[in-house]
């Protein structure tokens, strides 16, 4: 579908806003930025920035969904080729944090997930649910997990509990291993945690 010239110029500003954005989070800081210095920085009104984040952690949120949209096609072709469900699973969650850690801050991951909680019930699913749906729905087709409840149900389930994790860790980076805990998540996932479930 051809977008119409309002449509482009739209788009063009949201992604100015956010390329300027994110260049001042990441020199001066999330709580040093302010909207003004954005809009100014960006040469728009204050109001336009508002007209497209209703605040600054919007604007994060967007700068991670946009980006992780473009890698969308290599990660699902990269986590075919491994050999299991679970290899996939744990592949995705590592990779997608170690992404999120090299393009931003520790702080503005903090605000990032955050603002995903306050915005939960409002929040379409992002990215990643699609991926951990498709990776899942392999694995049924597969034979390696029961098909009788849909994929984007345990899906849900599955980044739930990744989401909580990854919360309990930015609290206290020291105390675990996010990835031992990730691996441990998509074991207690796969197997359960009745005796005898673990597998290596």
């Amino acid at each position: 579908m051809v977008k119409t010239r309002l449509e482009r110029k739209k788009e063009e500003t949201k992604k100015k806003i956010i390329s300027v954005a994110m260049n001042l989070f990441k020199s001066q800081g999330f709580d040093s930025t302010t909207v003004e210095q954005i809009a100014e920085e960006a040469d728009i009104a204050k109001g336009t920035i508002y007209l497209h984040f209703p605040m600054k952690e919007a604007i994060i949120s967007e700068y991670l969904r946009a980006a992780v949209r473009e890698l969308g096609p290599d990660v699902i072709q990269a986590l075919r080729k491994l050999p299991d469900m679970r290899s996939r699973l744990v592949a995705i969650f590592i990779k997608s944090q170690e992404w999120i850690e090299k393009e931003i801050t520790r702080d503005l991951e903090r605000k990032y997930v955050f603002y995903r909680i306050q915005t939960l019930e409002k929040s379409v699913r992002n990215v990643i649910s699609a991926y951990l749906t498709e990776i899942i729905a392999l694995g049924q087709k597969e034979g390696e997990i029961r098909d009788d409840v849909p994929a984007d149900l345990l899906a849900l389930q599955l980044e739930a509990v990744h989401f909580f994790t990854v919360i309990t860790w930015l609290a206290e980076p020291e105390k675990f291993s996010l990835a031992d805990r990730i691996t441990l998540n998509v074991e207690l996932f796969l197997n359960g945690s009745a005796a005898g479930a673990h597998t290596v």
